[in-house]
């Protein structure tokens, strides 16, 4: 049988057949390929393995499914037996310049819904209406164009005119998807699955009005989740969900609220070649997400032919291999490779930029970028634009860290709470009461490896620290100084399923930054930790999570989209009540060794951050009492005793430490300040101090490092 090709699409290519028969020149075969594509952005650049023939399997069974029910569609059974492939009746159709006799294509996609799930439209056009995972009475039926360069919702009047030379009727095509809805459910229902919405595209024949599916209906035109297993997405939404954390997804959706025209009625690209205005390359999806989604589609099809689910929980259950880097060579940086080996994953010998560039983007399935640093430094805007799939805010998001007053301005703009701040040391009134006079504070505007906080018994001692930050030209500001205790909490910023900004708490601490016994002595960036943090209560959290939620909302508003890791310093004032301290960009060192350590076992919280998880982690709940309550942990840090004075490097000899399930040691690439860190679980963080101090007594640099005994207490 001779075939010539019709037209090649995102997902699939379309060939005419043609023989000496000429009922068979009415048929078209469809050729599903192993591309996909989201965002309206076509083909991207990495295939899925079996994709085209899984989806055909897929569709094939929902095709018979539906021909025993008695559901008009083009798909003709017999010829696709004959063919082995998937064959329909041709349909005129003017993007594809085919012609019928008997069938005209209509120019709406129909989108019913049973309900809210993750990513759903609704949630974002009328939020205070709807909520997620909420579930119809009745099937809703929307309305979307076809053949634009965009969809577009669109109203009943304006699609009807849209059928006004096809003489259809949305009274009748309603029916129509009325009677379709039960029979598509039944389908997915008897192999254990809940739809949630599909896309549906019909045809009417002009000699009997009777309308017909066309198309094939494959994962890709529905939302499909596992009875009883909501987080995870059974269709390329999955790939939606890990792309929308990428920068590459900000910069198209960017690109596309410019270059949309604001007439409804057209709705074209004012830029054909948009694409080549968005500022980052496509993210590889590298190995793991690849094969991920390539097991997915298989799964699913084995599941529409034999009705058994097993596959489907065995792809739910089974990992494959995942490669991740994460830079830097601090403690933090130990304490996240030690969680991410604890949660499965190959650790890739990059810690530095330099080593990193030896791998190819497909070679890594994500990059960690940990300091602060390399986050004001742009390294996730220079690893994105190489391809990386790289975790933590860019440069311009995490300006909240390493411009302190920047980041007292979006707290102001978003109103969190702060202490009163000013440029002008005037604006502090020498023997006048708070918040305009006392000694304020001074803090360094950029980076201080946190170290950039003076605190002054006198208006004598504050003036000398300024001379000399003149003579250095360092750019400084002045804080209102607070009295009380203070917090470490942290957050994943991230997109919701929807596409909005969202934030998901992870855990408090108390880390100690003064360098001896009794909080004395200059501020040094972390002498030890406590998670979690003993004296905050579970309003206290809340107030937290709206803070950290109004401050990535406001940065959003301004353009700058905050994904990644944020770091709240918190001080409960004793007379004015919680106020924020700083913002930081990433996890905190020591507070991470301690943090990682304090989560549950069983949970993949770094490999969701790094959509190596099946389960978006935005709908991945822990239990406050989970978070905060599970166990205790504790950190120690061992620093060199000039520390952090300029010292001459200590060498560290090795020692075989007997690490257990609840404890730790992390070393890292200094010699001259923190050098290593011991970190125990226990049921509270007394017995934790115990465990800790019982390490101490075998390790064989006791006698070379010092620590804060007090810690342990």
């Amino acid at each position: 049988m001779k075939t010539s090709k019709i037209a090649e699409g995102s997902n699939k290519n379309l060939w005419k057949l043609e023989c000496d028969d000429s009922s068979v020149n009415s048929f078209v075969a469809f050729e599903f390929s192993d591309r996909i594509s989201v965002f309206d952005w076509g083909p991207l650049d990495c295939d899925i393995l079996d994709r085209g023939k899984n989806l055909e399997r897929f569709a094939l069974a929902l095709a018979r499914h539906l021909d025993f029910k008695g559901i008009a569609q083009a798909c003709d059974l017999e010829m696709s037996k004959k063919e082995e492939c998937f064959v329909s009746k041709r349909v005129s159709h003017p993007k594809h310049s085919l012609d019928s006799n008997d069938y005209v294509f209509l120019p709406l996609e129909f989108i019913v819904r049973w309900g809210i799930p993750q990513g759903s439209s609704l949630l974002k056009r009328a939020p205070e209406k709807y909520s997620l995972w909420q579930r119809f009475e009745k099937p809703m039926v929307e309305y979307s164009t076809k053949l634009e360069a965009q969809d577009r919702m669109l109203e009943a009047e304006e699609a009807q005119a849209l059928l006004a030379n096809t003489q259809a009727k949305l009274n009748d095509i309603e029916a129509f998807l009325q009677k379709l809805c039960p029979v598509v459910e039944s389908f997915f229902d008897d192999r254990g699955l809940e739809i949630w919405d599909a896309k549906f595209e019909l045809a009417i024949n002009l000699k009997t009005k009777k309308l017909m599916l066309v198309d094939a209906i494959t994962p890709d035109e529905l939302r499909l989740y596992m009875k009883g297993l909501r987080r995870v997405p059974l269709s390329k939404e999955l790939l939606r969900l890990w792309l929308r954390q990428t920068p590459w997804f900000d910069s198209v959706a960017l690109v596309k609220s410019k270059t949309k025209t604001p007439q409804p009625q057209s709705a074209n690209w004012q830029s054909a070649n948009w694409q080549s205005l968005v500022k980052y390359p496509q993210p590889q999806l590298g190995v793991w997400r690849s094969k991920k989604l390539s097991h997915l589609y298989e799964a699913l099809a084995k599941l529409a032919e034999d009705a058994q689910s097993k596959s489907l929980w065995n792809w739910i259950r089974q990992d494959e291999p995942c490669k991740v880097a994460v830079i830097g060579g601090g403690g933090r940086e130990e304490a996240l490779r030690w969680r991410l080996k604890l949660e499965g994953v190959e650790i890739c010998d990059a810690k530095t930029v330099a080593s990193l560039m030896l791998f190819k983007p497909t070679e890594i399935d994500a990059v960690f970028v940990s300091m602060d640093n390399d986050l004001e430094a742009g390294l996730v805007d220079e690893l994105s634009q190489k391809g990386f799939w790289t975790f933590g805010p860019t440069k311009a998001a995490s300006k909240l860290e390493w411009s302190k007053l920047f980041g007292r301005e979006v707290a102001v703009a978003a109103k969190v709470p702060t202490p009163f701040f000013s440029k002008n040391l005037n604006d502090f009134e020498r023997g006048a009461a708070p918040p305009h006079g006392d000694v304020p504070v001074l803090k360094l505007d950029g980076l201080a490896a946190g170290k950039g906080v003076f605190l002054f018994e006198s208006w004598e001692a504050l003036d000398e620290k300024l001379l000399l930050l003149n003579e250095g030209k360092k750019d400084y500001y002045f804080e209102e100084r607070c009295e009380g205790f203070e917090a470490s909490i942290f957050f994943e910023c991230l997109r919701d399923s929807s596409g909005r900004p969202s934030v998901k708490f992870l855990g408090s601490a108390q880390d100690f930054k003064r360098r001896f016994l009794g909080d004395e002595g200059p501020n040094t960036g972390g002498m030890g930790a406590w998670v979690p943090h003993p004296k905050l209560t579970e309003d206290d959290i809340a107030l937290f999570n709206d803070w950290a939620q109004r401050t990535v909302q406001m940065m959003d508003q301004r353009g700058n989209f905050y994904r990644g890791i944020l770091y709240i310093g918190a001080m409960r004032d004793s007379k004015q009540g919680w106020k924020l301290i700083e913002y930081n960009a990433r996890f905190g060192d020591p507070e991470t060794q301690a943090l990682v350590g304090q989560w549950p076992r069983g949970s993949k919280i770094l490999r969701s951050m790094l959509s190596l998880s099946t389960e978006f982690a935005n709908d991945y709940e822990f239990e406050k009492t989970q978070m905060t309550s599970l166990s205790s942990s504790l950190c120690l840090s061992l620093v060199h005793p000039q520390y952090p004075e300029k010292a001459v490097p200590i060498e560290l000899s090795p020692w075989e430490f007997s690490s257990d399930e609840n404890s730790q040691l992390f070393l890292t690439t200094s010699k001259t300040g923190r050098l290593a860190y011991i970190v125990a679980q226990a049921p509270n963080r007394h017995e934790a101090g115990d465990k800790v101090f019982e390490i101490l007594l075998d390790c064989p640099w006791k006698d070379l490092v010092e620590w804060r005994t007090d810690i342990l207490k």
